[in-house]
């Protein structure tokens, strides 16, 4: 891999058949040169940390039979050099020297040296590295132990280390040297320090059969990801709440890094993104005959009546025992048709409870086409007094039907709140003594799910769940209202960090580098993020768009052969993040906060376009209501004049009728005189 400024290469898996780069380390190692050896020759003083930083580099603890061990005072007598690597990685090898003089005879033989010092540099150490680079060898000076001298490692972090920096580079200076850089490490925490930056330097220092060596070792790819996952979730946490809770504390992140590495990060962050899959809902519907439990089961799942899923609907009792509907969506959530109670099935409160098992519900509706009866109020007061204490809702059914009946009663002057107040409070004459207020209450109709309390009696459900069962539900019910798209955007957002850990740090193995983004999965959540907002491509709702509407739809659907970069660039057209490609190589800024900064632009131009839809869908429900209204109107205008007509004819001839009143014809039972008027 190449390093140009902050720009880092990330390989981007663009298609099926590429090969796997998820593979076992030991296996790669078996693939590679074997005749390939990279040396690595380390100098320092006794106590300047030289064994820990190797058995960091090999993956080893001190106490494993191939770690390396401090230095005695007969090795420091000694000439020779100790060396040690990794059984699984025999071709890198670590070799620490006693002492400058004991380097020289094998300065061909090493690809880098280390100079190594827990306090400051030698002019000596100075001197000698000056020879070794004058051969064109790689030199590195590094400081160790950097947090020794501090119990509390987030106590004026940065301070402390720039008054380390400043402090050796005021020691070069002093000897000589000022133009190297210093790195500085702490073994005891690599996660923390400029490890990785190390590691980076020496690897790119390295020819590249070398470099491709060197970068097997486990433990450098899994601390250059941790390092730049840690810088990441720094950022992400200084801005997005929802980060803490995945992950309480900085702390324990720190400790699954330690006990796992970046892929136990990647593993936990995946398990959480899926989580909502698995996870089960039971709502119970509970109702007389008549009242619209089916037709509700089958609205609030997006199924029509008439479908093969759908719950049978009817005016007479089609609920003889508990029923469950799944989801089409989720079948792991499923909405329970039970018999009201009262009926033969259920006479009584205490049959219900033995016969369906109460305790699995974690949410009760109770339905109702008009005012909610005695057995309403004990059923609500059962739910309430149970341990679990599981959500319950008064929904009152078929408020259209009676909309409807009362404009036509009033010919069409209704006041919609007026209307609406007097239903609410008729529904509350048996509640209000038990302390339940209108906020318990619904007034839907399953006909028109985009209208009263539907959207509101969403919502009510969905808050009063788990986080789990809440994104779960959240994700399976269509989105109808303006409130109802925005929460499910919000969440969607809550999750985009986790995305972007998941995609960047899903597949190692092409060096510890280069961060492979998992392109399909990528596009996977794009898709989901799809499947959330807009109706299929070509489905029925869809045509019936308008064209521009139908273009900003299918800007976020990516065709499986569409070229993924300039897709890409569609979401950065002001090169924010200076996406790059060569050849399948994708280059651009940190590669987290790429990916993090890309899905939420897009998810931000797919509310501005979902609301859009939604508007336009508005707009369409009223312009088809009114010529509903124009048309009843016209039809009540003719049907009037044709009954007058008819009326006056029907009574003209019988040669007895009465005056026509309220544009009908009523007849005079006596057989007057002929109505000329009516005739």
């Amino acid at each position: 891999m190449k390093q140009n400024g902050n720009i880092y290469i990330i390989y981007l898996e663009l298609e099926q058949e590429e090969a796997d780069t998820n593979v076992d380390p030991a296996v790669q190692n078996e693939n590679s040169n074997n005749a390939v050896e990279v040396n690595i020759a380390i100098l320092g003083n006794a106590g300047s940390g030289r064994s820990n930083f190797v058995n960091v580099m090999m993956g080893l603890n001190e106490r494993d039979k191939n770690a390396a061990k401090p230095m005695t005072a007969t090795s420091f007598r000694s000439k020779e050099p100790t060396s040690y690597s990794n059984p699984g990685y025999p071709n890198v090898k670590f070799s620490i020297f006693p002492t400058s003089s004991a380097f020289k005879p094998y300065m061909e033989k090493y690809d880098v040296l280390l100079v190594f010092t827990a306090g400051e540099f030698s002019r000596d150490q100075v001197k000698f590295a000056k020879e070794v680079k004058s051969t064109s060898k790689p030199v590195f000076f590094v400081r160790t132990k950097i947090y020794d001298d501090s119990k509390d490692l987030q106590l004026e972090e940065e301070n402390k280390l720039e008054e380390i920096r400043s402090n050796l580079s005021k020691n070069l200076k002093e000897v000589g040297c000022d133009e190297w850089k210093i790195f500085l490490i702490s073994s005891d925490h690599p996660d923390k320090s400029e490890f990785g930056g190390l590691q980076e330097a020496i690897a790119e220092s390295l020819p590249k059969t070398k470099d491709e060596c060197f970068k097997e070792i486990l433990d450098v790819q899994e601390l250059a990801a941790m390092q730049r996952f840690q810088e990441f979730l720094k950022e992400a946490e200084a801005k997005e709440k929802d980060v803490t809770k995945f992950f309480p504390s900085a702390k324990e992140v720190k400790q699954l890094l330690v006990k796992s590495g970046i892929t136990g990060i990647q593993r936990k962050v995946k398990e959480d993104l899926d989580a909502w899959k698995t996870v089960k809902i039971n709502l119970a519907i509970l109702g007389n005959s008549g009242v619209g439990k089916s037709s509700f089961i089958n609205a609030i799942r997006g199924v029509q009546d008439h479908e093969k899923k759908a719950a049978k609907t009817g005016i007479t009792e089609t609920t003889r025992v508990p029923t469950s509907f799944e989801h089409p969506e989720n079948p792991k959530i499923c909405f329970w048709d039970l018999p009201g109670i009262g009926t033969p099935i259920f006479p009584d409160i205490p049959t219900l409870c033995k016969k369906t098992g109460m305790e699995k519900y974690d949410t009760f509706l109770i339905i109702s086409a008009g005012r909610f009866t005695e057995n309403d109020l004990k059923l609500a007061q059962k739910i309430r007094s149970m341990p679990r204490k599981p959500s319950f809702f008064f929904v009152r059914t078929k408020i259209e039907l009676d909309f409807d009946n009362e404009k036509r009663r009033l010919k069409g002057k209704i006041d919609v709140e007026k209307f609406l107040k007097i239903i609410r409070n008729d529904c509350l004459k048996n509640l209000r003594m038990s302390g339940f207020t209108e906020k318990e209450v619904f007034l839907i109709d399953s006909h028109v799910p985009k209208k009263w309390d539907f959207d509101r009696l969403r919502k009510a459900i969905i808050n009063h769940l788990p986080s789990k069962q809440k994104e779960s539900l959240t994700f399976s019910l269509r989105t109808h209202t303006e409130d109802m798209l925005k929460e499910k955007v919000n969440i969607l957002k809550g999750r985009v960090w986790l995305v972007a850990a998941a995609s960047v740090a899903s597949k190692f193995g092409l060096g510890p580098f280069s961060l492979v983004v998992d392109g399909k999965l990528i596009r996977n959540k794009v898709k989901f993020y799809f499947s959330q907002l807009f109706p299929e491509i070509d489905s029925e709702e869809f045509m019936k768009l308008p064209e521009d509407l139908q273009q900003k739809v299918a800007k976020f659907n990516p065709k499986s052969d569409e070229d993924l970069l300039e897709w890409l660039k569609l979401f950065d057209p002001d090169d924010i993040y200076n996406i790059r490609m060569v050849k399948k190589m994708v280059l651009t800024r940190k590669p987290f906060a790429f990916f993090h900064g890309l899905l939420h632009m897009i998810l931000d131009e797919m509310q501005e376009t979902a609301l859009a839809l939604l508007k336009w869908s508005a707009e369409e429900n009223v312009e088809g209501e009114e010529e509903d209204a124009e048309g009843d109107a016209e039809g009540d205008a003719e049907g009037g004049t044709k009954s007058d007509v008819e009326g006056g004819a029907e009574c003209g001839a019988e040669g007895g009728a009465k005056s026509v009143v309220e544009g009908g014809a009523e007849c005079d039972t006596e057989g007057a005189k002929e109505n000329t008027e009516s005739g």
